[in-house]
């Protein structure tokens, strides 16, 4: 995540830039796939500690780092490669496209700034993929026992 909201700052730049050329409906749904997909680190607070904080609390613990200590956090549901793909296949089959091509390219743009916060960060924990992260626990549980 960029820490000083640069990457907000660049998603309204882009959302102003083209308010004009986009209608309301395109501006929405890019809006949900780039800004409303961090709800996965909520959902992923929540079933890690079984309680329930408001996401203010939740972002303030994000931001101190608090969340980072037990390897789980590095898998959200909703930033990987898979997950894009549903979205890129949905848009290809023309199913629903005045939701699905505005959400993909919203979602797809958090992908890139998450990557370029991370290449920045220096943080290389980060699972992309369900599958390398269902394989990738499964091995390590193979090779403890």
């Amino acid at each position: 995540m960029i820490r000083d909201h640069s990457g907000f700052t660049f998603i309204a730049l882009l959302l102003w830039l083209t308010f004009f050329w986009f209608d309301i409906y395109f501006i929405f749904f890019f809006i949900a796939g780039s800004v409303f997909i961090d709800i996965d680190h909520y959902l992923a607070y929540v079933f890690r500690e079984k309680k329930f904080l408001s996401i203010i609390d939740v972002y303030r613990r994000f931001m101190r780092g608090d969340y980072r200590n037990d390897g789980f956090e590095n898998f959200v549901v909703f930033h990987n490669v898979e997950f894009l793909l549903f979205l890129f296949t949905l848009m290809k089959l023309n199913f629903l496209p005045v939701i699905t091509f505005p959400l993909f390219l919203g979602v797809l743009l958090h992908y890139v700034l998450d990557g370029f916060s991370g290449f920045l960060n220096k943080e290389t924990k980060r699972k992309w993929s369900v599958i390398v992260y269902v394989i990738g626990g499964y091995i390590k549980r193979r090779n403890e026992n």
